[in-house]
């Protein structure tokens, strides 16, 4: 049963009333004005239970995937561009994840996802913000950390927590094997391993994409920050057929549970 704020209905009702005794009267200003008032009390009534029905769609078990747009993320909010993250959004679709933009950062809003992806942010997360994050992978979720050393610091305190360090090691673009398909990319960072973690990628044997488990889920850091923008993943007129496959391959390991085995 889908429930809607019983003041909103009071409202119409009185608008109702009004309309119904204006309607009378000869003033045809008067009566446009009431009739423009009411559509407005229709459209938030309706507003307001298209926000309810969109809500109850997302249960703790559904497969939404959030893609972080609160901490100032490095990438275009304008979608198709070669910065931007619809790419991503694509690629997050063909595994059958509902892709979200989250503007606000919200515990109840994250735990109702499985997959939370951060693309270079450029604001530091508070200490409250990152148990947030500790607790949705200890729950099962997998956290997708995108970030070079250039722009780690937002990130390094939270990376750093978890072992995972961006070091001062610049790679270059470059095309490395993985053990799905190869992979491309624009800007490659050294990622130093101080705790238990496994290298998916390396440049020079050196690691460049790391995995670690946390709880029943983990952290996917990939040290380019470029890796997951359109102009490497996928636009509107070219793609990068690699980093699609390897990306396809990482989320099927995820949804079977083999990603950390």
């Amino acid at each position: 049963m889908v429930n809607f704020n019983a003041h909103r209905i009071v409202i119409v009702m009185l608008l109702l009333i009004m309309f119904g005794y204006f309607a009378r009267r000869i003033d045809i200003g008067v009566t446009f004005l009431v009739l423009c008032v009411f559509s407005i009390a229709i459209a938030l009534l309706v507003s307001d239970l298209v926000l309810v029905k969109e809500s109850s769609l997302r249960s703790p078990t559904s497969k939404v995937a959030y893609i972080d747009a609160s901490h100032m993320e490095r990438y275009s909010r304008i979608l198709g561009t070669d910065q931007s993250l619809s790419g991503l959004a694509s690629n997050l679709v063909r595994a059958e994840y509902r892709p979200v933009f989250l503007k606000k950062f919200s515990r109840e809003v994250i735990f109702k996802g499985r997959i939370l992806v951060m693309n270079a942010p450029a604001k530091s997360f508070s200490a409250g913000e990152q148990e947030v994050l500790k607790t949705f992978m200890d729950q099962g979720g997998l956290l997708i950390w995108v970030v070079g050393w250039e722009e780690r610091f937002a990130s390094e305190s939270f990376l750093n927590e978890l072992g995972l360090v961006l070091a001062d090691v610049p790679l270059g673009p470059t095309s490395q094997t993985l053990p799905s398909e190869n992979a491309w990319f624009q800007e490659a960072w050294l990622i130093k391993i101080q705790k238990p973690a496994k290298v998916l990628c390396y440049k020079w044997n050196y690691p460049v994409i790391v995995t670690r488990s946390f709880g029943k889920g983990g952290i996917v850091l990939i040290g380019d920050s470029y890796f997951l923008l359109n102009k490497n993943l996928e636009g509107i007129h070219s793609y990068q057929i690699k980093n699609i496959l390897f990306l396809k391959d990482l989320l099927e390991r995820f949804s079977e549970g083999t990603l950390w085995h």
